[in-house]
Parts: structure tokens; C-alpha cells; sequence
């Protein structure tokens, strides 16, 4: 959840399978981008956790929050010697909490927001 003041902004749960707005990555990355990072994910009665970790020593990765509210874990790349965002959240409109009203279906293909 994101908050601001006493008001939810966002809601990115798990509906059992994966987490909403925080799955996509950016750019093309391959399989083998995910090596050095070990994912986990719980889902049980008591909690949901997704966490991870480093295996490798020489990942430089960052977790920014920007002024617009959006959430960016950076991953530092070696070759370039600058920082490229590997996910972030929310990814659109409705991964934003009550965009589309109770028991609303938002559609980002659709929404004219």
C-alpha cells in the first residue's frame, strides 16, 4: 500500500499468483539479467512477502521514490556507468487504489483518465 496523509493512493497486493503494478521491468531484459538476485515470495494465512536479495557482489542496485510518487529499484550498469531502472510502480492509472470506483474493472487499454 502507498499512502498519503490517511488516504490509500495505491494498492499493489497479490491476488496469488503475483503482485499487480510492480511485475513489469524495464527495457528488454533476459533471464540471464536475473542472475544475482535470489526472489522469494510467501503467501500463506499469516502474510504475503515478496523479498529478495543480492548474490552478487558486484550488483550496485538502489530503491528511489520519486517526487510523482513512483517507486524504481535501479540497478547500477558497469558497461554504461549510469543507472537503468529495473521495475517500478505503479505502472499505470490503475494500479492507483479507487481509480475506477467501487467494484470497479479498470482497464489501461481502455481508461481515458
Amino acid at each position: 500500500e502507498q499512502w498519503s496523509g490517511m488516504a490509500v493512493m495505491e494498492l499493489n497486493g497479490s491476488n496469488g499468483v503475483e503482485f499487480g503494478g510492480s511485475v513489469e521491468f524495464g527495457g528488454s531484459l533476459e533471464p540471464s539479467d536475473f542472475e544475482g538476485f535470489v526472489f522469494s515470495y510467501v503467501n500463506n494465512i499469516k502474510e504475503v512477502i515478496y523479498y529478495y536479495g543480492i548474490t552478487n557482489q558486484s550488483i550496485v542496485s538502489r530503491v528511489v521514490l520519486n517526487q510523482s510518487g513512483v517507486l524504481q529499484r535501479k540497478v547500477w550498469v558497469w558497461e554504461n556507468s549510469e543507472w537503468s531502472t529495473f521495475w517500478y510502480t505503479p505502472m499505470d492509472e490503475c494500479d492507483h487504489y479507487g481509480v475506477c470506483g467501487p467494484y470497479g474493472v479498470c482497464d489501461p487499454n481502455l481508461s481515458q483518465m
